[in-house]
């Protein structure tokens, strides 16, 4: 990324006019792929909580 890509990189986070600049569809599907890793790990995280029985550790 150069100067002016840059520039307008910096002015569009400050006033959220990502449409203006030619990364959005790049924005958009980094988005989506954190979405989609998000519930990924959620149903892994479910599957390992109903597979291993909750134990409860004692104090001394």
């Amino acid at each position: 990324m150069r100067g002016p890509e840059l520039v307008r990189l910096v002015r569009s986070l400050r006033t959220k006019s990502y449409e203006k600049l030619q990364i959005q569809k790049h924005m958009v599907a980094l988005g989506k792929r954190a979405a989609g890793q998000d519930r990924e790990l959620q149903s892994q995280e479910n599957a390992l909580s109903r597979d291993e029985p909750h134990r409860q550790i004692e104090s001394d």
